[in-house]
């Protein structure tokens, strides 16, 4: 009896798997809702400050953004059949005007950025310098504009940016939204006097430009204080 249900069990997660599989080859929709669960579970919500520190400062990365690949179907089944086991949670970014709530992690490998904001350096420290992140935008299907950092094409300036490490929140304010192209690295540079967040995604299938958002930083307050008004 026993034997006759785990095989019942494994037939129907087996044919769960496949119909999810098929879906995802066929609809760009349904990719859509896979990344975007998935990033729900990696909100910094669910993780603790011990691990998100600990990630920080062991798990190895990857920086180099010539190396990122686009969006695909058959990556998204790919990472949905075999989870990748490695992401590296470092905090969490949240633009509540543009409903982006997603994962920092830590550099640019093609996993992180499949499911969250990837720093662009090794060395960048939330609430000084230039700290810069970048992801996806999806085009041309219905829900793309809800996932990852598609929203970032309606962002404006005076928008508020807030980032977290679970200890402190950090508190950014947009003041400028441009398009560049992609030699156009100047924009990662660290401005004297001034303590900036610079989000980067591209502007189409082909990345033959990137958006640029970049904010101020305004207020730094206790994650405890301001957790259930932001991040939740």
């Amino acid at each position: 009896m026993m034997k006759k249900r785990k095989n019942w069990i494994w037939i129907v997660g087996s044919s769960l798997l496949c119909l999810v599989g098929i879906g995802l080859i066929l609809s760009p929709y349904v990719r859509n809702q896979a990344i975007n669960q998935k990033a729900k579970t990696l909100r910094v919500t669910k993780q603790t400050k011990r691990q998100l520190q600990k990630n920080a400062l062991e798990k190895p990365a990857t920086f180099d953004f010539q190396e990122v690949k686009p969006v695909t179907n058959r990556a998204v089944l790919e990472s949905y059949q075999n989870p990748p086991q490695n992401l590296s949670q470092i905090g969490g970014i949240a633009i509540p005007d543009l409903r982006i709530h997603l994962a920092i992690l830590k550099g640019l490998s093609n996993e992180n950025l499949l499911y969250g904001a990837g720093t662009m350096s090794e060395d960048q420290v939330m609430g000084q310098g230039n700290y810069a992140l970048a992801s996806h935008s999806l085009f041309g299907t219905w829900g793309a504009e809800h996932t990852l950092f598609t929203p970032l094409h309606r962002a404006q300036k005076g928008m508020t940016v807030y980032l977290t490490d679970l200890d402190k929140i950090y508190q950014y304010q947009i003041v400028s939204v441009k398009e560049v192209t992609s030699e156009h690295t100047e924009v990662l540079n660290e401005v004297a006097g001034k303590k900036l967040l610079t989000l980067i995604t591209c502007t189409d299938l082909n990345a033959t430009k990137r958006i640029v958002v970049q904010g101020e930083l305004v207020a730094i307050s206790d994650y405890n204080n301001n957790k259930d008004k932001i991040f939740q």
